[in-house]
C-alpha cells in the first residue's frame, strides 16, 4: 500500500502521524500546504483556522508557495520525504500527488481539498471527522453534536466533493465523564479521530479495509459556533449533557463502535435532520 498524508503542519497531523509510527506504518510521503484564505462571513475574526493561515503565511515568507524549511522539518523523520507545496488550493499540489501516484491520500487538518486533488490517488482519499457522520458536519462539531442532541464522536470517511458526505468507514463514540469540559472534550475528541485514522490505515495495509457505506441522509452543515452557541453548549456540558448523551448511545449500541448504518436509532435518539 502507498499512502501520503496531507497537512497544513498542525499538532493534529503530529497526533495522526504518531498513531500511524506506533502501528509501524509509514507514510511514502507528508505534503504540507498552506490553507486557502477563507471567504466566510459567519467565522469569526480569529478563527483556529486564520491563526494558523496567519502563522504558515509568515513562515512561508507572505506568499506561500513554498514553506520554510524550519516548518517541514518539524516531520522530518515521520516520512522519507517531506516537502512543502505552497497554498492548498494551488496548482503544487496537484503537481506533486501526480509525482508520487499513492494509492490513498490521508488529510490531517488540511482543509478542503479541491477536485482535482481527490482525482489523483488510486483508491481514494481519507479523513478523520471529530464528530459522529452524518450528524455533525463541518466544523465546530463539539457545540453543535451537544446542541443538537448527538453524542461527541469520531468518524473516518472517505472524501468526495462535499463536505463531510463521503461513505463512512468507521465511527466510534469518545468516553465523556461527567467532569469533561468543551475544552477537555475537543482535546478527547482530535485525539481520536487520530487514532481511528491510523486504525483504519494500519487495516488497508494489512488488505482489510472496513466498510465502506454511503451516508444515508445529509444533515445541514455546521458553521462556526457564535458566542451564544458556544456559551450554550458549554453549559449544556457543565450540566451533564455530554455524558448523558455518550451514556445513552452506548447503551443503545451495545459499545462505542457504532454499525454503519446511520439510519438505526430510535427516535428518542434521533437528532434534527
Amino acid at each position: 500500500m502507498s499512502f501520503v498524508l496531507l497537512t497544513h503542519g498542525s499538532e493534529h497531523a503530529e497526533r495522526v502521524l504518531l498513531a500511524l509510527a506506533a502501528r509501524e506504518v509509514v507514510p511514502d510521503a507528508i505534503l504540507i500546504a498552506q490553507p486557502a484564505p477563507t471567504a466566510r462571513r459567519d467565522e469569526p475574526k480569529r478563527s483556529r483556522r486564520a491563526t494558523v493561515a496567519a502563522l504558515l503565511a509568515r513562515l512561508g515568507g507572505g506568499g506561500g508557495v513554498v514553506l520554510k524549511q524550519d516548518w517541514v522539518s518539524r516531520f522530518t523523520g515521520f516520512a522519507p520525504r517531506v516537502q512543502g507545496v505552497g497554498r492548498i488550493d494551488f496548482a503544487p499540489v496537484t503537481v506533486a500527488l501526480r509525482e508520487l501516484q499513492p494509492e490513498w491520500l490521508l488529510l490531517a487538518d488540511s482543509g478542503i481539498v479541491s477536485p482535482a486533488v481527490l482525482a489523483v490517488p488510486g483508491r481514494g482519499t481519507l479523513n478523520g471527522h471529530p464528530a459522529l457522520l452524518p450528524w455533525v458536519r463541518g466544523v465546530s462539531v463539539i457545540e453543535h453534536s451537544i446542541l443538537r442532541g448527538v453524542a461527541p464522536g469520531a468518524t473516518v470517511h472517505l472524501v468526495d466533493a462535499g463536505i463531510d458526505t463521503g461513505p463512512v468507514v468507521r465511527r466510534v463514540l469518545v468516553p465523556v465523564t461527567p467532569h469533561d469540559t468543551l475544552d477537555t472534550l475537543w482535546r478527547k475528541s482530535m485525539a481520536r479521530s487520530a487514532e481511528l485514522a491510523a486504525e483504519v490505515v494500519a487495516a488497508i495495509a494489512r488488505g482489510t479495509l472496513p466498510g465502506p457505506r454511503p451516508q444515508s441522509r445529509k444533515v445541514a452543515y455546521c458553521g462556526w459556533a457564535t458566542p451564544e452557541e458556544r456559551r450554550r453548549a458549554t453549559e449544556a456540558i457543565a450540566g451533564g449533557a455530554a455524558h448523558r448523551l455518550f451514556e445513552e448511545w452506548r447503551a443503545f449500541f451495545g459499545g462505542d463502535e457504532l454499525p454503519l448504518d446511520d439510519e438505526r436509532l430510535p427516535d428518542t435518539l434521533r437528532p434534527p435532520a
